[in-house]
């Protein structure tokens, strides 16, 4: 707490006989920078409080240094010793998302790459048959699908491990004897921090999901291609039937009849007939392609946006989110004492809890009525 502040002022005239320790962190608000920052804290409340037992200790932290200073309290087993007053923080919260147990997992990843494998293999041999005609090329796209697989499982499971850890040290796990004052103004810090990461959150979530969605599309697209031909091969054979029938009279009599005639025409419509399929499999392929070209013109947006939602949290908090939900909330997870006034002035930083009066004097009174 700086010297001359208005709140420091206001304690020191109410309660002549306390003692002031400023303490400051880097403000980088990453997760690594505040867990770093709340053990440093954590050591030197320990020491206050051992040099001190006798007194009463308090915090307090304004914005995101109020999670710093209950994260403190937390690692430093401080509660209910130390008393904690948070002025305009947003509070995250995570929680990590369970997509089921690991063999299930396993078993789902396996599943979804031995078909998507033997797609590939299988429409690689539709279009190349005759330069992969021999068995060491399925061995190949099998046995290097297999190994991609298990990479792929692996570093999931070290993705996912490293996000428990992340999310853990996110959340704040508040004792619930710890007394706590949480004082906001309509408009300030916190407000707008939660609603730009909210915001953030929500629309790189909603892109990503949208992504995976139109890589989806293309496999099931040449899908529902291969089954329409399946589910119509009964009027296919018809046709080349017929396509039997009227072509060989009609190249006959070809023969015969002058250029431009109704037998010309005829056979232009017989020698299209069994192309029909050939139709099929070219859509299918033009439908891949714009898939391919779609996803690589996705990825810079896709890119941006998780750039977006690393903003709040660092690079840290934005690999997280696959696997962990996060959000900022008024309050942490308990029961307390929250107060939310309306500034006494407005303009630059004055609806800040920090240096509105109304907020400095609620601030007084709960430290008072603590100590006495």
């Amino acid at each position: 707490m700086k010297d001359g502040s208005a709140i420091r002022m206001a304690i020191e005239t109410a309660i002549p006989n306390c003692t002031f320790f400023q303490r400051s962190w880097r403000g980088k608000n990453s997760v690594a920078n505040r867990e770093n920052a709340a053990q440093i804290l954590a050591i030197e409340l320990n020491a206050r409080c051992r040099e001190r037992p006798e007194a009463v200790h308090f915090v307090i932290a304004h914005s995101h240094g109020g999670n710093v200073a209950l994260r403190a309290v937390e690692i430093g087993k401080l509660a209910p010793t130390v008393n904690v007053v948070c002025l305009s923080t947003p509070f995250f919260s995570a929680q990590v998302r369970h997509y089921g147990s690991t063999g299930t997992i396993l078993l789902s990843a396996a599943v979804l790459l031995l078909g998507f494998f033997s797609w590939v293999y299988f429409f690689d041999r539709l279009l190349w048959q005759s330069a992969h005609d021999s068995p060491i090329y399925g061995f190949a796209v099998f046995g290097g699908g297999i190994v991609f697989a298990l990479a792929l499982f692996a570093l999931t499971l070290f993705w996912r491990a490293y996000a428990e850890d992340v999310a853990e040290k996110l959340m704040v796990h508040i004792p619930p004897d710890t007394k706590l004052l949480i004082l906001r103004c309509i408009g300030d810090e916190a407000t707008g921090a939660i609603s730009m990461f909210q915001f953030a959150s929500w629309l790189a979530s909603q892109v990503a999901l949208r992504y995976i969605q139109l890589l989806v599309s293309g496999p099931l697209l040449y899908e529902w291609c291969f089954n329409f031909v399946i589910r119509h091969r009964s009027r296919l054979e018809w046709w080349a039937g017929l396509w039997t029938v009227l072509f060989i009279p009609l190249l006959i009599a070809k023969a015969f009849a002058p250029e431009g005639s109704l037998v010309d025409t005829l056979l232009h419509i017989a020698l299209w007939l069994p192309i029909y399929w050939i139709w099929i499999q070219l859509a299918a392929m033009v439908a891949l392609l714009a898939l391919v070209i779609l996803a690589i013109g996705a990825l810079p947006v896709l890119l941006t946006l998780i750039c977006v939602s690393a903003l709040p949290l660092g690079v840290g908090g934005a690999l997280i989110l696959p696997f962990a939900d996060v959000g900022v909330e008024t309050t942490p997870i308990g029961t307390w004492s929250v107060r939310q006034i309306l500034p006494n002035s407005t303009g630059s930083l004055r609806h800040s809890t920090h240096s509105d009066p109304g907020a400095i004097k609620d601030v007084v009174n709960w430290l008072l009525q603590i100590v006495q």
